[in-house]
């Protein structure tokens, strides 16, 4: 079936080329503070994110009150742990068997949150506003959608980037009760937009949730990818590859 509708997901995709939201937090912080394991850093934001889905005024912010939130939120779990971050030219460091090293430095105040959530704003900002030209040849010849994880705030931050003039739907999980890649979250924007999924095509950033759960749902998968993700050598399912927006100007959808 012919394609009639590009969907996309925000974060990762709409704001940059295909890095995700922590992974770019990551390289602010480490830039500041020097070496932090991967994944360490990654339980920190990922509690962060879950911690501020509590508060009663999250779905209410914009894109930059969560930037910030997320970020305050990320710096007191670090600071509350007294973590240590290793120094990467130390061969002590290096060694996980040695746990005697004198050369690391406590975390606890050693980042500035307003500096790296203005920096993640600024970068972000420029993206978005590149995209507007793309988005705007794209609605030329389709019909366009936005589907995110999101805090119950896609579609005010889609208003606050003039991104919804663009977009016949905005689904956010928070909204509909489903996270991608539950097929449910598809489903949303493809009732909205009176559509079959293989009429849909979905761009986004995270294999696991957007490559898959598209998939997974009927829609044809596009993968912007800044070429650093773990799954670029999965040979079980190959999508349609891209490296930023304009790219799917490009595209052949026959």
């Amino acid at each position: 079936m012919k394609i009639k509708a590009i969907l996309f997901d925000f974060g990762g995709t709409l704001d940059s080329d295909g890095t995700d939201w922590f992974t770019r937090l990551y390289k602010a912080v480490t830039e500041r503070v020097g070496y932090i394991e991967p994944d360490e850093f990654q339980r920190y934001a990922d509690k962060a994110a879950c911690d501020i889905c509590l508060l009663d005024d999250t779905p209410r912010l914009s894109m930059d009150g969560i930037v910030h939130r997320l970020c305050e939120h990320i710096h007191t779990l670090m600071n509350g742990k007294n973590a240590c971050v290793t120094n990467p030219s130390c061969r002590a460091c290096r060694n996980r068997d040695n746990l005697q090293c004198q050369q690391s430095v406590e975390t606890s105040n050693s980042w500035s949150v307003q500096e790296v959530a203005e920096e993640f704003l600024a970068e972000s900002r420029k993206f978005i506003e590149r995209n507007h030209l793309v988005l705007r040849k794209l609605q030329e010849r389709f019909r366009l959608g936005c589907i995110s994880n999101n805090w119950g705030n896609t579609a005010g931050w889609c208003r606050q980037f003039r991104l919804d003039q663009f977009f016949e739907t905005m689904i956010d999980s928070t909204v509909v009760c489903a996270v991608k890649p539950d097929q449910r979250i598809f489903q949303a924007a493809m009732d909205e937009m009176k559509l079959p999924p293989q009429a849909c095509a979905y761009v986004g950033d995270r294999y696991d949730c957007d490559v898959l759960g598209a998939r997974g749902a009927g829609l044809t998968p596009v993968w912007i990818t800044d070429g650093r993700s773990g799954n670029d050598n999965d040979l079980s399912f190959l999508p349609r590859r891209i490296r930023q927006l304009s790219d799917l100007l490009d595209v052949d959808w026959e």
